[in-house]
């Protein structure tokens, strides 16, 4: 697990990233989106690559880490082709139904 990519970058994928290469020094990480402040930062403090769309994080990256919104993510479904090679983990807040 060495080439992970990381849609939705905000401060729980932050943390995750500092924590993975604390971990793993020698991690590549590729994130979408690429423009964020964020992502910015992160790849200037670790070896992180900026991509310009999701489908160039999931084409370079063995492991999927999402955490968009909910919303998003039904985009992001329909626009992108899935491998099942890969290894997606979902860090999507899914909203419980109590009647």
């Amino acid at each position: 697990m060495k080439r992970i990519g990381i849609l939705g970058v905000d401060a729980l994928t932050e943390e995750l990233i500092r924590g993975l290469f604390q971990a793993v020094p020698d991690a590549q990480v590729f994130l979408w989106p690429g423009n964020s402040e964020r992502a910015q930062k992160l790849a200037r403090e670790f070896p992180c690559w900026t991509m310009g769309n999701q489908q160039a994080v999931i084409d370079e990256a063995d492991v999927i880490i999402i955490s968009v919104a909910n919303i998003a993510l039904n985009e992001l479904s329909n626009c992108v082709q899935w491998r099942n090679s890969k290894t997606l983990i979902s860090l999507v807040h899914v909203p419980s139904h109590k009647h």
